[in-house]
């Protein structure tokens, strides 16, 4: 990794490219997204994650406390992070739990977004 992990407010950040891209997934940044600003998203096969950088005060899913998962056509559903994703030092940091819980799962296949348990 190019950019260690940080510590914000006792939660552990990573740089999610180096993390997805290890693991075979497609990073996007994508700017100025409708209404809900910046995304960073993350595509393997058929499963998408994606996380707002930013709260524009559009919607209370669309911001850095929250990512979307999404696996194949289905809606997408949000899950909380327990920190917001942070630009740092010009990367996108992601807390570890979202990468480890939900992430791997879904980039890995091993559980769909229906079978998570949010």
């Amino acid at each position: 990794m190019e950019q260690n992990p940080i510590m914000v407010n006792d939660s552990v950040l990573l740089p999610i490219r180096a993390v997805a891209e290890s693991m075979g997934a497609e990073v996007t940044w994508t700017e100025g997204v409708r209404k809900i600003g910046n995304v960073v998203g993350i595509q393997k096969d058929s499963r998408y994650i994606g996380f707002c950088v930013e709260d524009t005060g559009y919607n209370e899913n669309y911001n850095p406390y929250h990512m979307m998962i999404r696996d194949g056509d289905q809606e997408g559903r949000f899950v909380k992070l327990y920190a917001p994703v942070t630009l740092y030092n010009g990367y996108t940091m992601v807390p570890i739990r979202a990468v480890t819980e939900r992430s791997v799962q879904m980039l890995h296949g091993t559980e769909s977004a229906e079978q998570l348990i949010f």
